[in-house]
């Protein structure tokens, strides 16, 4: 009971500090890049209040804003299709300081560009709290408080702010993936490459974590000719793999894993005379390292895979005895299509 208590006095503390008050101003049309703002100052433990004004900026204004509701800091956003002005009035360190901040390239969704721009104009206040750390604060209109003084330290990298912005893409909400495309299996030993189609699902436990389970069919056999007769080669898998992925690269989803799957030969021979020829099917193990390289737009995904392995056992393909292909060591299938997300 006493370690209950030393643990919950500590954050009850911490959520009975005072929010100290931050006024947003944006222009109507930017009602959505307010809410985000809203939401990224709260979160640092921030009361807000936005309002809505089509006037210009204007650093007395803005710091009488401030003043009126009772505020540390006015940050007013205004600007053009290309990018925004991002004002920021601070009435603890007793500045105003201003940034360009350009419409983000990384993404032409709405929504993901306004989160990039509020996270930019939040770190400009941050940038401007920082002098409250120093050995020397200066004095400002109003005191700091708890709130302010931890997030003067706490600043964020620009790759963290990144992550932050495309987290949601990585986690998902589409956590079950069904992916589709064409595939190119290639090996040593005297087989042209084979056309193949890939179907496969994908599970994403966790944000760095995938699970797939996929079948690869024919679509083209590969020829074999001798003085013997003609041959022709099928080959499919059915298999699974494990992946690690990597976050925090935006829409991009790397991953790095290995898996096994079961292979199926399938050879049709016709034979010249005086030669019999036979159709034969083997089965054979499949283990591989995997790479899968895609882009996430949304539920959708395009990608490209690489699997890479040896066959166990080996097949040879002979020809009355006559050894014409060893096929497997290694077996390289490579896909290319798009998913959807569930």
């Amino acid at each position: 009971m006493l370690w209950l208590l030393l643990w919950v006095t500590p954050a009850r503390a911490q959520s009975d500090e005072p929010r100290p008050r931050v006024v947003v101003v944006v222009e109507a049309e930017r009602a959505g890049l307010g809410q985000r703002l809203r939401a990224e100052l709260m979160a640092l433990g921030f009361d807000v209040t936005v309002e809505a004004s089509e006037a210009a900026p204007d650093r007395e204004q803005l710091a009488e804003t401030a003043r009126e509701a009772e505020a540390i800091a006015a940050i007013q956003v205004s600007g053009q299709a290309e990018g925004i002005d991002v004002w920021v009035t601070d009435r603890v360190t007793g500045k105003t300081v201003l940034r360009d901040v350009p419409v983000p390239e990384e993404t032409d969704d709405p929504d993901e560009r306004s989160a990039l721009m509020a996270i930019r104009a939040v770190e400009l206040l941050r940038a401007s709290l920082l002098e409250v750390a120093s050995h020397r604060p200066p004095e400002g209109e109003v005191a700091s408080a708890p709130v302010v003084e931890r997030v003067a330290v706490q600043t964020i990298a620009p790759e963290a702010a990144r992550a932050r912005l495309f987290e949601p893409a990585l986690a998902e909400p589409s956590r079950v993936r069904i992916g589709l495309g064409p595939a190119l299996g290639v090996s040593p030993g005297g087989v042209r490459p084979l056309g193949q189609l890939q179907l496969g699902i994908t599970g994403l436990p966790h944000p760095r974590v995938a699970l797939e389970g996929f079948v690869i069919a024919p679509l083209f056999p590969a020829a074999l000719q001798g003085p013997e007769g003609l041959a022709e080669l099928t080959v499919g898998h059915v298999g699974a793999s494990i992946s690690g992925r990597a976050t925090g690269a935006g829409p991009i989803d790397f991953r790095l894993g290995a898996g096994a799957a079961l292979t199926w030969l399938h050879i049709e021979g016709s034979a010249a005379e005086p030669f019999v020829a036979s159709n034969e099917d083997t089965f054979v193990a499949w283990p591989f390292a995997q790479a899968h390289l895609g882009y996430v737009l949304g539920s959708t995904a395009a990608f490209i895979d690489a699997r890479l392995g040896p066959v166990v056992p080996e097949p040879v393909i002979r020809f009355a005895e006559r050894e014409v292909v060893r096929w497997g060591r290694p077996a390289v299938v490579v896909t290319m299509g798009s998913e959807i997300g569930f």
